[in-house]
């Protein structure tokens, strides 16, 4: 997500940029993992080898938590966008 400032923003006060203030946000959020996608991926590493299955019995009960995304996350992205 990118801000700009209004046309008539004054430049950078540290370095007298004669842009205007660019704010941008940026994450990387995998909201394509469901709690089914998640039980699926821990299924198939722990069938592997990959994770040990006290780890596995962890993240099959930890898939099913609720996660922050609206009511956090979306709200600390509206915060930056207005600051």
């Amino acid at each position: 997500m990118v801000r700009f400032s209004p046309p008539d923003a004054q430049p950078g006060v540290d370095d007298g940029d004669v842009l205007p203030s660019v704010h941008v946000f940026a994450v990387q959020g995998h909201p394509e993992f469901t709690a089914t996608i998640s039980r699926k991926i821990i299924d198939v590493r722990a069938a592997r080898g990959i994770i040990d299955e006290t780890t596995a019995k962890d993240g099959r009960v930890r898939a099913e938590w609720r996660d922050d995304g609206v009511d956090i996350v979306g709200r600390a992205i509206w915060a930056v966008l207005r600051t």
